[in-house]
């Protein structure tokens, strides 16, 4: 075998490495969202409440049944705004960085 067959490139290396810390970062992003998802599912729930007795309950929700839908809507409208705008940021500061 030939020296170039038997050894592995550094930038090799660097792409292996960047994958693990890229996967790293991710399972870490996903588990801090996740358990703050749930967090969020079990207080509105009340199963996880800050004060008073656990029990299940969807009191919180019927509690604000009539606004519930506009802001939903709402919360549609600005989440789809920012992820446009941070679109369009990102590409534009790729390109950039890239040419």
């Amino acid at each position: 075998m030939t020296e170039l067959t038997t050894h592995r490139p550094a930038a090799f290396r660097r792409v292996r490495f960047g994958t693990l810390g890229a996967f790293s970062a991710g399972m870490l992003s996903t588990t801090v969202v996740l358990g703050a998802v749930l967090t969020l599912a079990l207080t509105a729930l009340g199963l996880m409440p800050l004060v008073g007795e656990p029990g299940l309950s969807l009191e919180a929700f019927r509690a604000v049944a009539p606004d519930l839908l506009s802001a939903t809507r709402e919360s549609l409208l600005i989440a789809g705004a920012s992820t446009l705008l941070a679109a369009v940021i990102g590409m534009s500061v790729a390109l950039v960085v890239v040419a």
